[in-house]
């Protein structure tokens, strides 16, 4: 994570805590992306929020990442979902 940008968490405070609405059109369509990238593979981030979305570096400055998978879970095998259970 130290390889990677700054949060969103961190860039909204350095901005007087106000994003113009072309960046947060930019972002979310971004963020969109990422999870039905991640959807299509059939895992559930889980724990979504400013502080696990980074900028990129060297060149990728306008791109936005997710980190942080420690919680995240499969829900499908192949095409099918998974049982529903109470404990993990």
């Amino acid at each position: 994570m130290d390889l990677m940008g700054a949060s969103l968490e961190r860039l909204f405070e350095m901005c007087d805590k106000s994003f113009s609405l072309q960046t947060v059109s930019i972002l979310g369509l971004q963020l969109l992306r990422r999870l039905e990238f991640i959807h299509s593979k059939g895992i559930l981030h889980r724990d979504i929020k400013p502080d696990n979305t980074v900028m990129g570096v060297d060149g990728d400055e306008n791109k936005v990442y997710l980190i942080d998978f420690g919680l995240a879970r499969k829900y499908k095998v192949g095409e099918k979902h998974i049982a529903w259970r109470e404990s993990l």
